[in-house]
């Protein structure tokens, strides 16, 4: 629970840019991973090509090789994914908490929603989006403080793209999990490179669009605000 502050007086926001930037520079590392996953995927689809084509000086621990190299760089792009993740449903978090301060626009979703939406399925097809998008609309020091609701204010383009970037990342991921499952064939080993490099490159997009999103969320957050008129308790 935020505690009352007398209308007009200054409201004591918890920073939020030391999480952004750790967001920031997490995000950037689940891109880089990302990348290298791709490559390695695609490093493993040739050698067992050329294995197949009984290609001079490619032998089975050349195979063993390329496998190890495209479990580890999975493994390492999935936790930087995790890590990424919840340094940034802490800066969300807080966020949200701060905009219930210096806004009384009643947002569309309850504050818990702010992480449960991530992991309740079917609904974090957009829940997450309407979290942040509410967010993003109640930041803006041109939306005036004394709001009921949402509703009516204008939405974000740039949030509208990156949740739609972010849910094509997604769809690659689970074509990547069903050519996985399948037997291990050279046709499947390149779906799976294939899957791989879409996602990577949605990964990009959706991390460069989200880090432009945080940041100007946390921007619009610095900026010195004061408690409505018709304060209400978050």
């Amino acid at each position: 629970m935020a505690s009352p502050t007398p209308a007009g007086r200054p409201v004591a926001l918890t920073p939020v840019g030391s999480l952004a930037t750790a967001s920031t520079a997490l995000i950037g590392l689940a891109c880089a991973t990302a990348l290298f996953n791709a490559w390695s995927d695609w490093n493993r689809y040739t050698v067992v090509d050329d294995y197949l084509a009984s290609e001079p000086g490619v032998g089975l621990s050349d195979l063993v090789n390329a496998d190890n190299v495209s479990l580890t760089t999975g493994v390492a792009n999935l936790f930087s994914y995790v890590a990424a993740g919840v340094v940034f449903l802490c800066w969300l978090w807080r966020a949200r908490a701060n905009a219930e301060l210096f806004n009384t626009a009643k947002h569309r979703l309850s504050r818990g929603w702010t992480t449960g939406g991530w992991i309740c399925p079917v609904v974090n097809l957009w829940y997450p989006r309407f979290v942040v998008d509410d967010v993003w609309r109640t930041s803006r020091p041109d939306v005036p403080n004394d709001l009921q609701s949402v509703q009516g204010l204008p939405h974000s383009p740039l949030v509208r793209m990156w949740w739609f970037a972010w849910l094509a990342r997604w769809a690659t991921s689970v074509w990547f999990l069903v050519e996985s499952g399948r037997p291990t064939t050279l046709a499947s080993l390149q779906n799976m490179a294939f899957a791989s490099t879409l996602g990577a490159v949605f990964t990009c997009v959706a991390g460069v669009l989200v880090v432009l999103v945080l940041r100007q969320i946390t921007e619009w957050q610095s900026i010195p605000r004061t408690a409505p008129d018709n304060w209400r308790r978050a």
